[in-house]
Formats: structure tokens, C-alpha cells, sequence
């Protein structure tokens, strides 16, 4: 009943952070006396390099940037890698190399401009010597399943890296770096948007190391050799490279909420920013959203942003929106006016081959009819399966962008 309006508030929240709506031209900076070099990473970099192109006055440059496969936007002069996401593949590590390359021997007179966004992580890799692809791999798919924050996951990526953690700005000095960013983190913090390859880096080894302990990461002898050589540690803030570092923000989670904020405004309703920076496991944010339902008049709109993340015990395919939409409809009980959506913004919510999905009063009685328990699946981390079942899923595609999770809840 309410599905397309609430779509409709999605849209209003996704295209804002579009890099066509948010790479304007104030935070393209002025050509250099020397060359200009742009490079990037992230489920935005080819939409952002193709929007760098259009309003780009100052001559000729080159470049190149990595995006998550599927997600491939042709430019004219710089190059677009597509590479796996959320786990590198050999096509992230040719992005390192090859962007590694771009930004070498370069001087004091030259301007890279580097184009982040969310996935920029798995996306751009710089292999440590002796540390194969096949080991990151595995520890990182460890981490995933674990329920590990972003900024735990970023934490551990930096430190088995040699672009990630502000140490591609090590490359690229004595050049002038202008950072044009996307966020998908909460709190925005640049040195964990993409690992921050050209910001300085606050966490240590020390750091990384805990994190692997702390949920049971098994990794390789050669990786733990690499987290235990202070040699190998990350450049910090205060290291004068970074004093030729310049940052922009072109988009948020609370960009895309204050877009369906108005959206839902014009269209008569009552909307209420709740946060723009939830994060946690997704039952106990559906439980926060329940506790709060409790107290809202009829005609508003509960709107909220974040990272959601998922413990994976069961062995059922879905992502931090869908297992919210089911944990709220178990909650509700099939309540007569409540509607609402979850997706992740960039088009795909965890392993679930959409972005999120919809849930209404009468989702648990359809899905009974059809055979499906919903416990059930929640607990096998099914939710993608039974959304999909019951055409409640929410198929976007690749958005060009990413900044983390929208939900949206009506209370008629």
C-alpha cells in the first residue's frame, strides 16, 4: 500500500548523495603549474571520475580509478578497474599497482585528486611482501562473518596493507593531494572511509591485533609475522606529508536523510531524523526503532542512517536491512499501521542479491501461506530468501554511491 511512497523517500535520499548531485564544481580545485593525476576507489570512483571530467577546465590529466564489478562507468580519459567487493581479488590488486604507478615520481608541482567512496577498502589493495591474496582473503572473510564493525574491519585492512592507512600519500608526496570523499562510515571519519589511503592514520598494529583476537581470527604465520614489525606501522596524523593533504565531504548518511526528510515534508507527512550514525547488530536497532514507534503520533515518518551489521550463525543469504525488515515484522506481529523500508544504499544489503526490502502488516501471514517461518529464517540468516520469496525485496541496482543504510517507517 505505502511501498512506492516509501521507495520514493529512498530515491529522494539516494540521488542527493549521486556523485552528479553532490561533485560540484566548488570542490574541484584549479589546475596546478605541473601535471594533474586523478586516481580513486570506491562503489562512486567512476561516476565521481566521469563528473571530474565534465567540469574539469584546466587541460589535460590522466588517471585511474577502481570500482566494485557491475558498477562501471566509461570515462573518456581516466581509466575505470572493476574488482570484487566486499573481499579483494587479484583485479584489487592490479588497482593498487596500477594507481601505485600513476601517483610515483611525482613533484611539488603536481596535483593528484583522489576520488573515495564506500568499498574503496576491498576494492584498492596493496599486498604486503610475503602475505598472498589467498590469506587476506581468508581473514577478512573471517572478519565479515564475525559481526566486526567497519571500523574494526578498516582497522585490520590498514595494517595488511602497503597503500591503505595513509601510505599511498607516502607515495604521492611532495605533491599537493585534494581528497573529494563519499562517506559510508559513521562519524565520517576520513581515515576509516576506504581506509584512508591519503589520510593519516590514528590506529596502530597493536590495534589490529586486538581486533583479530578479540573475535577469533585465525590468520597465517607470514600475518602475524607482518602485525608484529614496528617497521611496517602506519604514518600518523602529525606526519608533515599531510600537511599537503586537503579534504572535502561531498556526501553523508545525513545528506540522504535531510533529502527524504524534505521529500516526506512535501508530501504531507511528519518526518523525524532519528540518527544519522546507528550501528550495531541490526536486532537490537530494530529493537531501539520498536521503542520508539510506541510514542510517535499517527502520520509520521521515522527516518535513520547508520551501519548496521550481522552475527552469521545460520547458513541463510540476506544482509543487515533485510534481517532488520524481518526482525521488525516478528515485533510488530502484523500491527494494522506500520510500513517500512531498510536497504543499503549502494544497491546491495550483504549477501542478499538486492539492496533491502519492505515490510507490512500482513508480511507474516503472507509468508505463512507460502510456508515460510519467519523465526526460522531469521535465526539461518535467511531474511534474504524469504523477502524475495514473497516479492518484498527492494532491487535497485548499483546507485554509484554508498553512504551506508536508510530506513524509512511509517506509522498511519
Amino acid at each position: 500500500m505505502y511501498r512506492k511512497f516509501l521507495e520514493k523517500l529512498m530515491w529522494a535520499g539516494i540521488r542527493s548523495c549521486q556523485p552528479n548531485s553532490c561533485l560540484l564544481t566548488k570542490y574541484v580545485p584549479s589546475p596546478p603549474v605541473g601535471r594533474t593525476v586523478v586516481i580513486g576507489a570506491g562503489k562512486a570512483a567512476s561516476a565521481m571520475a566521469l563528473e571530474v571530467e565534465k567540469l574539469w577546465s584546466g587541460g589535460s590529466f590522466e588517471g585511474v580509478v577502481v570500482t566494485r564489478e557491475g558498477s562501471k562507468v566509461n570515462c573518456s580519459q581516466i581509466e575505470v578497474i572493476e574488482a570484487s567487493h566486499p573481499s579483494p581479488d587479484s583485479s584489487s590488486v592490479k588497482a593498487g599497482q596500477r594507481i601505485r604507478h600513476a601517483v610515483s615520481d611525482l613533484s611539488e608541482n603536481d596535483l593528484v585528486l583522489m576520488l573515495l567512496s564506500g568499498g574503496g577498502s576491498s576494492l584498492l589493495c596493496g599486498l604486503p611482501s610475503g602475505i598472498s591474496l589467498s590469506q587476506k582473503q581468508h581473514c577478512m572473510h573471517q572478519l565479515l562473518m564475525s559481526g566486526a564493525s567497519i571500523s574494526e574491519l578498516n582497522c585490520v585492512r590498514k595494517h595488511l596493507s602497503t597503500i591503505k592507512g595513509g601510505q599511498l600519500a607516502l607515495t604521492i608526496f611532495p605533491a599537493m593531494v585534494v581528497n573529494l570523499v563519499i562517506s559510508d562510515v559513521v562519524s565520517n571519519d576520513l581515515s576509516i572511509i576506504a581506509s584512508g589511503p591519503t589520510v593519516g592514520d590514528q590506529s596502530t598494529q597493536s590495534d589490529a591485533r586486538i581486533i583479530l583476537e578479540q573475535y577469533d581470527i585465525k590468520v597465517s604465520q607470514s600475518i602475524n609475522r607482518f602485525l608484529n614489525n614496528p617497521n611496517h606501522e602506519t604514518p600518523d596524523p602529525l606526519n608533515p606529508i599531510f600537511r599537503k593533504v586537503e579534504n572535502h565531504l561531498l556526501a553523508t548518511s545525513k545528506t540522504a536523510l535531510e533529502a527524504a526528510y524534505k521529500a516526506a515534508k512535501k508530501s504531507g507527512f511528519s518526518p523525524i531524523i532519528l540518527s544519522d550514525s546507528y550501528e550495531g547488530n541490526t536486532l537490537d536497532l530494530a529493537r531501539k526503532h520498536l521503542d520508539i514507534l510506541s510514542s510517535v503520533s499517527p502520520g509520521s515518518i521515522l527516518l535513520s542512517g547508520g551501519e548496521a551489521t550481522v552475527k552469521v550463525d545460520g547458513n541463510g543469504y540476506g544482509g543487515p536491512n533485510t534481517e532488520f525488515c524481518l526482525a521488525m515484522s516478528l515485533a510488530l506481529e502484523g500491527k494494522e499501521n506500520v510500513w517500512g523500508i531498510a536497504v543499503d544504499t549502494d544497491g546491495v544489503d550483504g549477501t542478499a542479491k538486492c539492496a533491502g526490502a519492505y515490510f507490512s502488516p500482513d508480511i507474516l501471514s503472507r509468508g505463512k501461506s507460502l510456508g515460510l517461518d519467519a523465526r526460522v529464517n531469521l535465526l539461518d540468516n535467511n531474511s534474504g530468501h524469504f523477502f524475495k520469496t514473497l516479492g518484498n525485496d527492494i532491487k535497485i541496482g548499483h546507485t554509484q554511491t554508498n553512504v551506508n543504510d536508510f530506513r524509512a517507517i511509517l506509522v498511519t
